[in-house]
């Protein structure tokens, strides 16, 4: 930070407020600080999306897909589970998107990636 006519500052804001000073006036309060959010709105758009996001939830329409591609294969959702040992009943809730937390997140993942919703 850097007291630049009487207020903080951030080093990163100094250059609009040099710039006006250049210009031969003082800048405002107001205008520093809309300085500065324009400053943070830029990072925090360049900044790039974590990789440990969580995955959107699932629909009942996306459940209803699942079960439809299940028995296009010759096979069934409940079979699907009991082959990765899931229980029907959480699998199920969780495809439909009624439950959430970590063991709902990788059942989610899973069937992304098997299914392609």
């Amino acid at each position: 930070m850097i007291v630049c006519q009487g207020y903080l500052v951030r080093a990163e804001d100094l250059a609009a407020i040099a710039a006006a000073a250049f210009r031969g006036r003082k800048l405002t309060m107001k205008e520093i600080r809309r300085a500065q959010r324009e400053a943070t709105k830029s990072k925090r758009d360049e900044r790039q999306p974590a990789s440990n996001t969580r995955p959107k939830k699932l629909t009942p329409a996306d459940y209803r897909y699942i079960r439809s591609q299940c028995v296009l294969r010759g096979s069934s959702f409940a079979a699907w589970c009991a082959e990765r040992g899931l229980s029907l009943g959480f699998a199920s809730q969780v495809a439909r998107g009624l439950k959430g937390g970590p063991a709902a997140e990788r059942i989610v993942r899973e069937l992304r990636e098997e299914f392609g919703v």
